[in-house]
């Protein structure tokens, strides 16, 4: 009897060290996925729909698989204009001579430069078709994008009024300011709403994964930063290089607006009828 109890015992010290080891075990591995992964608390879905997408780095192979698929079109539209620019601009030089070369290179940055800003309004309606695998007709984006150009430009003299006073009265960080509204253009034209409604939409989905876009914003900017660099110690070389760098990254923001939309579609909870 005594030995039986004894045994009794040792197996339930043993059965409560157990529960305190696996306690231990679930427990610390839990808090360090929820420092180190920020999907630790969100739903299954959305880890699945972004798991390719925790960083913006990542972003460049998706970015340059469109580039190729679209290669033609993303030469046209992304690369051809910089081109242009970069020519005239080295065929003009420092020259004040007017020379046949000069008005080459006059003529080059004009339509150039024309080109890229035709471009830039046209930029959102280009890149959500080419993020949609969609068909491409640049005379017909063209028409479609100039229908947006209006809200386009009230939503830019909103967003520095906002940015302007955020930064003066320390309200709330610029960076901040920039996470809520940097996908608002595409709202705008993916769901032809008004200025209003699509930063909303804009501050609301991004909110969830705001550091792939705080990591977007990042990526971006040392890539305008790695581009001035090169054209100031290589000109023009350097400007070449730093476009042709820019153009693998260029579908980078759309790619991710579309995994943000389908990450806060999953983590809607479905009604059940009654």
């Amino acid at each position: 009897m005594a030995k039986k109890k004894k045994t009794a015992k040792e197996a339930k010290l043993r059965k409560a060290k157990t529960k305190q080891a696996q306690a231990k075990k679930t427990t610390k591995p839990a808090v360090e996925a929820a420092l180190l992964d920020d999907g630790a608390h969100q739903p299954e879905a959305e880890k699945q729909v972004l798991s390719d997408l925790n960083y913006a780095f990542k972003l460049f192979g998706p970015s340059l698989q469109r580039v190729r698929q679209y290669l033609s079109v993303s030469l046209l539209f992304l690369v051809v204009p910089g081109m242009l620019t970069i020519l005239g601009s080295t065929l003009t030089g420092d020259s004040k001579i007017i020379t046949d070369r000069t008005i080459i290179g006059g003529l080059c940055t004009m339509v150039g430069t024309l080109w890229l800003v035709l471009n830039v309004l046209s930029s959102y309606v280009f890149t959500l078709r080419v993020g949609r695998q969609q068909e491409i007709k640049l005379w017909a984006i063209y028409r479609r994008a100039f229908g947006f150009v209006p809200r386009l430009m009230g939503f830019a003299v909103l967003f520095i009024l906002v940015l302007t006073v955020a930064l003066l009265a320390f309200i709330i960080p610029g960076v901040i300011v920039f996470r809520r509204y940097y996908m608002t253009p595409f709202y705008l034209i993916d769901n032809d709403c008004g200025i209003r409604e699509a930063m909303q939409m804009s501050a609301a989905e991004s909110k969830p994964q705001s550091y792939k876009v705080y990591s977007l914003l990042l990526v971006t900017v040392l890539l305008a930063v790695l581009s001035m660099e090169l054209n100031r110690l290589f000109p023009p070389y350097g400007a070449v290089a730093g476009l042709l760098i820019n153009t693998t990254f260029a579908y980078a923001p759309v790619i991710l607006y579309l995994h943000l939309r389908q990450a806060f579609e999953a983590r809607k909870v479905p009604v059940k009828a009654s």
